[in-house]
């Protein structure tokens, strides 16, 4: 489960003081943040019940109707800790390399890390 923090996002604030053309802007630039965060939410939560879904029927189909229901949430409160742990190595691996460089660029990290890329496979299958 994410929690989202959104008190920052002033919808419909006043934005008293400022000129009128600036505080359209800054009225659509708080609504279009929070449109952007349900979004992101909504999509996060879609591909865990997705994922448990598939799971579910790939391992558990010849087990009784009775028995799904039960399975499907142990399933789903899986997946979504595992969606937890990955953001969580995602965002620690952005924190120490940082998103780009000086320009402003972003940056390989495998290719500056000394790592040999793999070949892919499928690249010579399809020639």
């Amino acid at each position: 489960m994410r929690f989202l923090h959104l008190a920052d996002v002033h919808l419909d604030t006043a934005f008293a003081g400022r000129e009128a053309a600036i505080r359209r802007r800054l009225r659509a630039a708080g609504r279009e943040a929070f449109a952007n965060a349900v979004d992101t939410a909504l999509d996060e939560a879609l591909d865990a019940v997705q994922d448990a879904m598939l799971k579910l029927v790939r391992r558990y189909s010849s087990r009784p109707a009775g028995e799904w229901q039960p399975l499907f949430y142990r399933i789903l409160g899986n997946c979504v800790r595992d969606m937890q742990r990955r953001r969580a190595v995602r965002n620690r691996v952005i924190a120490w390399f940082g998103r780009g460089d000086a320009t402003g660029r972003e940056r390989d990290i495998v290719a500056g890390s000394g790592v040999r890329k793999r070949s892919n496979p499928w690249i010579k299958f399809g020639q």
